[in-house]
């Protein structure tokens, strides 16, 4: 019996050496197979890789957490074969270089405390999956005149809505002021437990007060139900647009929504 125990035992052992051969393997021929892509890409930048991560048991991508050599810009790349590979270095470049004028607009609106975080550009293609990166030419060179919507203003959680409002105000004028071609920002706030994605075009905040917006915020909160955890609405929405065509009797109905997506 013991003879047994030991035999299983040194199975055991050897196929989880076997197991971790193999798994290291992996991360080499994905890693290089992110490497060769990113140095192809971006012909003049070296990289290097901090780390090589699975998803999903059977199938799935691996993600590649890597960083430019030249300005240390921590990124990932989603290999899911040797010709599928989307990288996120442009999108998070350009990204980090936004930042530097909206610290500035936080800075000068004394808003740094209310304010966790500004991101001019979401990081994927689509709205709510996470397949692909958005891809930015130049993102060395984004200027203020770049941007017409602000992806996400994430708002300190200590807030009340009073608060919110206020923080929403100062900001959407400030950044106004300093972004002349912006449309709209969506803020995020959290009030007891539920996140809100409120997106609001400069346009209309500009004329109204805070006191107004907490109104309109209030409204929305008010009209939500369900459980969901994030909740999402708009300043304003389009009324539905009834086209009838003469003699027929289809009806065409359309709703459209202001998007704060930049590509």
């Amino acid at each position: 019996m013991k003879t047994f125990s030991k035999i299983l035992a040194f199975v055991l052992v050897g196929c989880l050496v076997l197991l971790l051969l193999l798994s290291c393997d992996k991360n080499k021929e994905y890693s290089k197979m992110a490497l060769d892509y990113l140095e192809e890409k971006y012909d003049d930048k070296d990289f290097s890789v901090n780390s090589v991560t699975r998803e999903g048991k059977t199938s799935g991508r691996y993600v590649v957490n890597a960083q430019s050599s030249d300005d240390k810009v921590s990124f990932d790349v989603f290999v899911y074969s040797s010709i599928l590979i989307s990288d996120g270095y442009s999108v998070t470049k350009a990204n980090l270089n936004m930042n530097k004028l909206f610290d500035e607009v936080l800075n000068e609106s004394n808003l740094k405390e209310s304010v966790n975080s500004i991101t001019w550009l979401r990081l994927f293609n689509e709205q709510d999956t996470d397949y692909s990166f958005v891809s930015v030419e130049n993102p060395d060179q984004v200027a203020s005149e770049d941007v017409e919507n602000i992806y996400r203003v994430v708002l300190s959680e200590k807030l009340n809505l009073e608060e919110i409002s206020n923080v929403i105000k100062t900001l959407s004028d400030a950044l106004a002021e300093n972004f002349k071609e912006l449309k709209d920002v969506t803020y995020e706030f959290v009030l007891e437990g539920t996140t809100f994605n409120a997106t609001l075009p400069v346009s209309v905040t500009l004329d109204k007060s805070s006191e107004e917006i907490k109104g309109f915020l209030q409204e929305k909160i008010d009209a939500q139900s369900g459980n969901e955890p994030t909740r999402n609405f708009y300043w304003q929405e389009s009324d539905v647009v009834v086209i009838t065509v003469e003699d027929e009797t289809t009806l065409l109905e359309t709703t459209e929504q202001p998007t704060n997506i930049k590509k």
